[in-house]
């Protein structure tokens, strides 16, 4: 049998054969064989694992493929045409490989090129995941990086689940020409990890700018979670008309109707109003449940992956405390998609956005759904990469990808890689206690201590000994905000204000953005906004 070369096309979006439609693959009529267009020449393919190979081919045919590490199997295609075959790969190798795909009745064999194996992640979200390298600050960063390979799904939905992406990028080495149209975030971070580890690093690219999260998340999700019991039962059908569906829509609409009342009180007294309750739509004009899910992601999910990397709640951002269940039935869901209640699950915090008030303290723009994020940190095998001191209040998307992508990397090699001498995060707000009219915060990921320090675009952190930390708030018994003293001692952070006698809470960068951002542990890693609230 001789071997057929350069058949991928793969001008045409990756895909090995012969054209295809946005949905399909190869054209069933011709009978002839083809692969998914997700397995193509320079793939990273997920090592120590039962990797599927799949396509079509003639009904009936004999498939059979093998792989250039040893590993051989073979399947019959069904009537419909499709086959699958399953190759166990070996541990991580640099060395290329190839995998050849014959069938019964073809004189040509697929053959896919420059393999490695190595580790899959997935990476989604809204536009600041799909914001290019292009478009960000890389200050001349190194760019060649053979290990790291990635392919970028087109934007798509659809309303039942698919089998099969649509179309998409072919994979592609990281080279200076090549990744200027990578996703940022997900290039630094693929890099950042392959260069600590040596494992080669591939990334599928699945992101939307301006989508909310609830449609990326399957119905299993929401059906696991009790919050989110309103969009399990929408999604199975006439929740409009049900008691349920009643109850749900005059309760948000009631919580609207009052939000109003008091914005226009706020408006005419020249405050500024609380962030308003979710509009109560379940279905948007950003798309039903599910149906990026359906297209985007559910595709994905026979391939096996390491991780997942996600950056999203802009548009969410009106949900407030309520975007921590909706990210508990993402991660739910997706986990069972793919089978794995452990899949490594890392997100970014929003970055600071918006006017700067002064006020650090008044739960403006993004606060609430920030404070939302630090909380869905209670899901197991996550991490969030904090990004409020990269903001820029100017644009919604800060051209710093770079420190943002080396944040996840921190969770990813002290979590998914087991690497103990990493600090995965800048201080974690875990609890606080109120003595002689003084709020002692504690924290966790200390990261060898706590400190002032100031950072200037994408350089590290530089301690300022002495100096107060900036960008706190504090609430006495008559509910009033002000703004407070902070200074570090030890591991905790004093907290007091002298029109504050009794304190009752604490608030840190809980605004839209803040000026001279100044807390960090010895890391280098900023804390996280909070509010001690509950």
């Amino acid at each position: 049998m001789k071997i057929r070369m350069d058949r991928v096309g793969a001008a045409v979006c990756g895909l090995i054969g012969v054209l295809v439609t946005a949905v399909g693959w190869g054209p069933s009529a011709s009978a002839e064989l083809a692969v998914s267009r997700l397995i193509a020449d320079h793939m990273v393919v997920q090592r120590s694992a039962a990797v599927p190979v799949w396509g079509e081919a003639a009904a009936g045919a004999r498939v059979t493929v093998e792989a250039s590490w040893g590993q051989r199997g073979s399947a019959t295609a069904g009537e419909d045409g499709r086959w699958q075959v399953v190759i166990q790969t070996p541990g991580a190798t640099s060395e290329p490989q190839k995998l050849e795909i014959m069938a019964d009745g073809e004189d040509e064999a697929l053959v896919i090129r420059d393999v490695l194996v190595g580790d899959v992640w997935v990476a989604s979200g809204q536009s600041n995941m799909q914001w290019r390298i292009r478009q960000s600050f890389h200050a001349g960063e190194e760019m060649d990086v053979p290990g790291v390979r990635m392919t970028t799904i087109s934007p798509w939905r659809t309303q039942t689940p698919r089998t099969e992406v649509g179309s998409l990028q072919p994979w592609a080495v990281s080279t200076p020409e090549s990744v200027r149209g990578f996703s940022a975030v997900a290039f630094y971070f693929a890099r950042e990890v392959h260069q600590a580890t040596g494992v080669p690093i591939g990334v599928i690219s699945a992101s939307w700018g301006g989508r909310r999260i609830e449609p990326f998340t399957p119905p299993v999700g929401f059906e696991r979670v009790p919050a989110m019991a309103a969009h399990a039962a929408y999604l199975r059908g006439g929740f409009a008309s049900s008691p349920e569906g009643q109850a749900w829509y005059a309760e948000r609409m009631a919580a609207m109707e009052a939000w109003l009342v008091e914005a226009r009180v706020a408006v005419a007294e020249q405050r500024e109003p609380r962030p308003s309750p979710s509009v109560p739509l379940l279905e948007t004009a950003f798309g039903r449940p599910t149906r990026i899910y359906n297209a985007m992601i559910a595709p994905l999910t026979r391939v096996p992956v390491a991780g997942v990397i996600w950056y999203q709640g802009e548009s969410n951002a009106g949900d407030g405390l309520g975007y921590t269940p909706m990210m508990e039935a993402l991660v739910a869901g997706w986990r069972a998609s793919w089978g794995r209640e452990d899949l490594p699950f890392y997100f970014v915090q929003l970055a600071g956005f918006g006017e700067v008030t002064g006020q650090a303290w008044d739960g403006a723009g993004f606060a609430a759904v920030r404070e939302a994020q630090r909380r869905a940190l209670s899901i197991p095998r996550t991490g969030m990469a904090v990004a409020m001191d990269v903001g820029d209040p100017g644009d919604i998307h800060p051209k710093n990808k770079l420190d943002v992508g080396r944040r996840l990397t921190r969770w990813a090699l002290a979590d998914a890689y087991g690497k103990q001498d990493v600090v995965a995060s800048g201080p974690l707000y875990r609890s606080v206690r109120f003595e002689d009219g003084r709020a002692i915060v504690s924290f966790d990921y200390v990261g060898g201590g706590l400190m002032a320090a100031s950072k200037q675009g994408m350089e590290p952190p530089v301690e300022t000994p002495g100096e107060a930390l900036r960008h706190f708030g504090i609430k006495g018994m008559d509910g009033v905000w002000h703004g407070a003293e902070a200074e570090v001692r030890g591991d905790e952070v004093v907290v007091w204000s002298d029109v504050v006698p009794e304190p009752v809470a604490v608030r840190f960068a809980y605004t839209r953005s803040v000026e001279a951002f100044n807390f960090y542990n010895r890391a280098g890693l900023p804390a996280s906004p909070f509010t001690t609230e509950p």
